[in-house]
């Protein structure tokens, strides 16, 4: 009775004996969401994208504090403003689930304004000063950019969906904003005053300094709105605009997994 027993412990004790945690973890799967076992399957999708920027500010901006060759001086048109323009390209990493986005990127943004003459308009009033401008020079100046974007997709078939968001970056700035002013020279025992521009014309290589009211660290601010277009199943591309320091139109694309 007692051998009956003991046999009848051991059987229950191995019927009740936990499945191996090398099976258990194998339950898990990391297949692409739709795909396999409806049970194993991971409920969201990702995304690795190459995006490109092409971007700028506005002249109806800018002429509310700085003169364009659109003013007459007293001596015919006032020198033309550069423009402020730059283009940016990055790698971007999305997280998707449902009609959430998360879209974390790093971006390189070389800035393509040329130099030339800035002349704040003066305010309160007071009597334009045509002369009273800098000469601004970029010298190797660029943005690195890493941030964090939220994108909500409102789709409207299986393959277009209107997308749009925003989100918070951190910048670094690189390069210089080099600047010649208007002064007074010595040549020949006489004194010329030169304006900035001539200033720069004759001492190209002699800036007065560089503009420190730039920091090297930025916060970027990020507002988009597009549209996106998926291509069976395993990629997209991505239509876009918005704010991203300045206003932007842009592009993404790349793989779906």
């Amino acid at each position: 009775m007692l051998i009956q027993t003991l046999l009848l412990m051991t059987a229950t004790a191995v019927a009740q004996e936990p499945a191996d945690p090398w099976e258990e973890a194998g339950a898990t799967s990391t297949s692409r969401a739709g795909e396999g076992d409806t049970g194993l399957r991971r409920n969201y999708l990702q995304q690795v994208n190459v995006r490109a920027r092409y971007l700028s500010l506005p002249d109806g901006i800018l002429d509310r504090w700085y003169f364009n060759d659109d003013t007459q001086t007293t001596t015919g048109p006032h020198p033309p403003r550069p423009k402020v323009r730059a283009q940016a390209v990055g790698l971007e990493y999305v997280l998707q689930r449902d009609e959430a986005n998360g879209i974390f990127y790093f971006e390189y943004m070389p800035v393509l304004m040329e130099d030339g003459y800035w002349d704040d308009r003066e305010q309160g009033g007071e009597t334009p000063e045509y002369d009273d401008g800098d000469y601004v020079k970029p010298q190797n100046f660029a943005i690195y950019t890493l941030g964090a974007n939220y994108g909500f997709a409102v789709p409207a078939n299986d393959w277009f969906s209107l997308i749009f968001g925003g989100g918070l970056g951190v910048s670094i700035r690189s390069g210089q904003l080099q600047y010649w002013g208007s002064t007074i020279a010595g040549i020949d025992d006489e004194e010329h005053t030169w304006t900035a521009m001539q200033h720069y014309e004759n001492e190209p290589n002699s800036p007065d300094g560089d503009y420190d009211e730039v920091p090297r660290v930025i916060p970027m601010v990020d507002v988009n709105l597009g549209v996106r277009f998926d291509i069976n199943e395993t990629a997209n591309i991505r239509i876009e605009g918005g704010f991203h320091g300045l206003f932007f139109l842009g592009l993404a694309s790349g793989i779906v997994f």
